[in-house]
């Protein structure tokens, strides 16, 4: 008997946790055309020029300086 208590006591939760997803989401539909302020495209043309001054990977390795990675024993 305790099983089928367990076991309504949560179909009865997971009914209201359905419930109450259905209702927020009911609720976003009707504020469909909201758009949240970070996800506004604002001015975005200097960080492409920053991104084109960077060097590519190939170029930053090849300023690095060389080293010698010999053992000081075999010097």
């Amino acid at each position: 008997m305790k099983k089928y208590i367990t076991i309504s006591i949560l179909s009865i939760l997971l009914l209201i946790l359905l419930a109450v997803v259905f209702t927020l989401l009911w609720q976003f539909k009707a504020n469909v055309n909201f758009i949240p302020q970070f996800a506004k495209d604002t001015n975005t043309q200097p960080s492409i020029q920053t991104q084109n001054q960077d060097l590519s990977w190939q170029e930053e390795l090849a300023k690095w300086p060389t080293r010698d990675f010999t053992p000081a024993a075999e010097k």
